[in-house]
Formats: structure tokens, C-alpha cells, sequence
């Protein structure tokens, strides 16, 4: 397997992104994963995580919101990581089932998550206590649509597919 070097971004797979959310805050990374766009917007997901992420006591889903940022002006190498990239996808692969429109992608961006002090930080006081206490229903912390991701992805957000014969064009 291609080693991971320290002079530059981590390359990761979204479990190793989201199990270490705190580690990677506020650092730019590459994620591995499957990429779905709809109108709504653009998310890595990889399934069966080894850790489940929890906010006042509701499971979390085990995804990435894409998020374009106007100037934003850092973008991935991609073909220097693309043999780490490869080897993470084959982790990938052994626990997410992939549709048949379904894409395998490395996006590179700056990682945010709601465990973050950024994050923590802009929830008002109140509202983050009603929210770990459960009295806000089924509203909840996160990133993207609905709020439905507890991590997101942001920067220019170029997206780069892994999967043989399909181009991915970059978010904007």
C-alpha cells in the first residue's frame, strides 16, 4: 500500500474522517468515498462505520456534505495521492454497496464537524442545550440539507472520480 506522507493532506476514507472527526477538524484532507449529487446538494457517504456518531442521544448517518466555497483558493493534487486514493477505495468498497449510478470519488477540502469548536462555538448556548436534551424534536446539528450530515467538506471542493470511464465536474 502507498504510504501516507506527512508533508502533505491526509488521504482518508469517510469512516476514518468521521471516527476522528476532532483530529481532522479545520484541516484540509482528502476524503474517499461514494458521491451522490441531487438538486440539493452533494455528500461522500461510506456505510458501516466502526463508530456510531451520536447528538442527544439520535444516531448520526455516516456522511459528508460537499460545500463549494466562492474563492476558496487551495485544490488537491489528485495525481499524486491517486494510489492512496485507489488503496482507500478498496476499504471502501468492503462495506458500502455501490448503485449502478453511484460513483466512487476523493474530493479535497477543509474538514468541519459539529464535535468542532467552530461549530460549538456558533450554536447559541440555549439552543445547543435543548438540542443535546432532545426538546427540539427531530431538528438536529449538522451540515447540507435537512441538516443531515454531522460533517462537511468545504473549499473548491474538486471532486475527482475512482470509478473507471466516469467524469466528475468540479462543484460550483
Amino acid at each position: 500500500m502507498p504510504e501516507q506522507r506527512t508533508d502533505r493532506p491526509p488521504v482518508l476514507t469517510v469512516c476514518e474522517a468521521l471516527c476522528r472527526a476532532l483530529e481532522y477538524e479545520g484541516r484540509h484532507v482528502y476524503i474517499v468515498g461514494r458521491v451522490r449529487f441531487t438538486f440539493e446538494g452533494g455528500w461522500l457517504s461510506q456505510e458501516q462505520c466502526p463508530c456510531t456518531l451520536m447528538w442527544g442521544g439520535q444516531e448520526l448517518g455516516s456522511s459528508i456534505s460537499l460545500r463549494y466555497v466562492p474563492g476558496h483558493g487551495q485544490r488537491g493534487d489528485y495525481d499524486l495521492i491517486r494510489p492512496l486514493a485507489l488503496e482507500k477505495l478498496k476499504e471502501v468498497n468492503q462495506t458500502t454497496q455501490f448503485e449502478e449510478d453511484d460513483c466512487a470519488a476523493v474530493v479535497f477540502g477543509e474538514f468541519r464537524s459539529i464535535y468542532g469548536e467552530t461549530y460549538q462555538t456558533a450554536l447559541d448556548k440555549r439552543l445547543k442545550e435543548r438540542l443535546q436534551k432532545g426538546e427540539l424534536g427531530r431538528i438536529r446539528p449538522g451540515f447540507g440539507h435537512l441538516n443531515g450530515s454531522p460533517a462537511g467538506l468545504f473549499g473548491t471542493c474538486d471532486v475527482s472520480s475512482l470509478t473507471p470511464g466516469v467524469e466528475i465536474r468540479r462543484l460550483e
